[in-house]
């Protein structure tokens, strides 16, 4: 006897434990039996029906929710005694006006070998859910800033390949953003001027100071080659460095033409500023 009733008084304890975790949890957690009707539910379960456990236990979902969410959670809970496999799904569950979305996992309730139904643990992410919208708005912006901004911009990796570039940047070096993502900036660099850009890369990684703005010859994908004003700065928090570049070769051209007029006249020529 003795012996029974230390078994039966460690049992109310590991029970006093488990249903300690159940009602401290901030999860809902419940039980319902095979023909659906709830046999356990904790406190967060009751706080999101807004009735006490009382009133919930030996219900289903048919009486507790609006009908299409009722029949859903039906249907998966048949599938899963029938399966007999946990699943964890995002559901939005209706009460009253309100949706609200879960990430809720189910699995069979098994007995003594026997399938009696289905438990969840349930968590409310509708925080979680607004920062996600919050963040796809904020990309979605930057997507349109990134591509509307009306110059070459880009984003050069640690290694000195490209991490990001928007269209006009592909433009500019006659490819897409697809065939420059993963490529070396360099590969579209002038040889002559591959030397001086990569030591600036390295020494803005190292934290030294390197001009911000310089120009450079560029090489299309085409073979072409023209001149860039680039402005670059590196984002100490992404490790990354940010471009942007401004196609100058016209005036570079222009300035040059002008320079060989200028030496090869074949008469003394000068410039003198009037006297004010």
């Amino acid at each position: 006897v003795t012996e029974k009733t230390e078994k039966d008084e460690e049992l109310k304890r590991y029970h006093s434990l488990l249903m300690s975790l159940v009602e401290g949890s901030t999860d809902i957690i419940f039980v319902k039996d095979a023909q659906g009707k709830y046999i356990l539910g904790n406190q967060a379960f009751s706080d999101l029906m807004h009735k006490p456990i009382e009133e919930i236990v030996g219900q289903d979902d048919l009486a507790l929710f609006p009908l299409s969410f009722a029949h859903k959670f039906r249907e998966d809970d048949l599938r899963i005694m029938k399966t007999q496999v946990a699943e964890t799904n995002e559901e939005h569950v209706g009460v009253g006006d309100n949706v609200i979305p879960h990430m809720t996992t189910k699995g069979p309730l098994i007995m003594d070998g026997k399938v009696e139904g289905v438990f969840g643990i349930s968590r409310d992410i509708s925080t979680f859910k607004k920062a996600q919208m919050q963040l796809q708005k904020s990309q979605e912006q930057y997507k349109v800033l990134f591509e509307q901004t009306g110059t070459s911009i880009g984003i050069i990796n640690r290694d000195g390949t490209f991490d990001l570039v928007n269209q006009m940047a592909a433009n500019l070096l006659e490819s897409t953003p697809e065939e420059l993502l993963g490529q070396p900036f360099v590969a579209y660099v002038h040889p002559d001027d591959v030397e001086r850009l990569v030591a600036y890369h390295q020494a803005r990684i190292r934290g030294e100071d390197v001009p911000g703005q310089y120009e450079y010859r560029f090489i299309t994908k085409n073979g072409k080659v023209g001149t860039g004003l680039a402005t670059v700065s590196y984002l100490q928090s992404l490790n990354k460095t940010l471009f942007s570049v401004i196609d100058v070769t016209k005036r570079v051209v222009a300035e040059t033409n002008y320079k060989t007029l200028f030496e090869q006249t074949g008469t003394c020529m000068g410039i003198v500023e009037k006297d004010t």
